[in-house]
């Protein structure tokens, strides 16, 4: 896999994870219930978010 390929996946993941957050703050309106089950996930994926984001950012 050349360089290019990994960036453009690494960007991708990113990419996905903050469609993910966004999905699921969406379902977290719904509901307190929603909000509560959510928290945590939210949590790690936003914390991934940071980290990927961090790792792409070194890499250019």
């Amino acid at each position: 896999m050349s360089e290019e390929e990994v960036n453009k996946d690494l960007q991708r993941a990113l990419d996905n994870i903050d469609e993910a957050i966004y999905l699921l703050r969406e379902v977290a309106k719904i509901g307190e219930s929603y909000a509560e089950m959510l928290e945590d996930i939210l949590y790690h994926l936003e914390e991934a978010a940071e980290q990927l984001d961090t790792l792409i950012s070194r890499k250019r």
